[in-house]
């Protein structure tokens, strides 16, 4: 599956606006600074006001920041199964670890090369899972199946798990019985979409947990 960076930029990493904030923050503390030097008021009266400025700059960043998360939230929950059909491989990946943070799990992406099959290792109340993310067009082979399952023992994961926007085919679910992988499939998914939309009212619970 095609890799991470420019999702990831996109909806977890610093903005445009806000970086540009961040570097106006900083210019001002140097423009505060060299006013304090080359005021004529007390060195303790400086110094507090300084500490003032900072902390003030410090506590509005904090809110800029919140307020940016919140948005990129609220965009995530916007999106509806149809947008995840136009999504590359890798804005589908950082989606759905998006929606697995929400829910409660750790996450963590593996490399870009060489990932034995498994795109995102997530661990909840000392469990761990095995990944593969396959946003495909046409339905999702016994290969996907036999890739996570594969990348157990790599991870150290006891769970597989197979989370396509598509379905799967015969020979793939009846290879998940066999190996208790769970598949998610469009069905499924679209359970998960709308569930996240409404985790800003309730909590969003997703179980990877094998079940017959």
């Amino acid at each position: 599956m095609g890799r991470r960076r420019y999702y990831r930029k996109q909806y977890f990493g610093l903005s445009t606006e806000l970086a540009l904030f961040l570097a106006l923050g900083a210019l001002g503390i140097l423009l505060l600074s060299k006013a304090v030097t080359t005021s004529s008021l007390s060195v303790e009266t400086l110094s507090t006001l300084l500490i003032v400025a900072i902390g003030a700059l410090i506590i509005i960043l904090a809110g800029v920041w919140f307020i940016f998360r919140k948005i990129t939230l609220a965009r995530l929950r916007a999106l509806r199964i149809s947008n995840v059909d136009h999504m590359t491989g890798v804005q589908f990946e950082q989606y759905i670890g998006g929606v697995l943070k929400t829910a409660g799990y750790k996450i963590r992406y593996t490399a870009a090369s060489g990932d034995y099959g498994v795109d995102i290792v997530a661990e909840k109340d000392g469990t761990k899972y095995a990944i593969q993310l396959k946003r495909y067009h046409e339905l999702v082979a016994q290969e996907a199946v036999r890739e996570a399952v594969a990348g157990l023992a790599r991870y150290g994961c006891i769970q597989a798990v197979v989370v396509t926007n598509s379905f799967f085919t015969q020979h793939a679910k009846d290879l998940a019985l066999a190996n208790k992988c769970v598949l998610v499939d469009r069905t499924k998914l679209t359970g998960w979409i709308l569930a996240f939309q409404q985790s800003n009212k309730k909590p969003l619970v997703i179980d990877l947990q094998y079940t017959n």
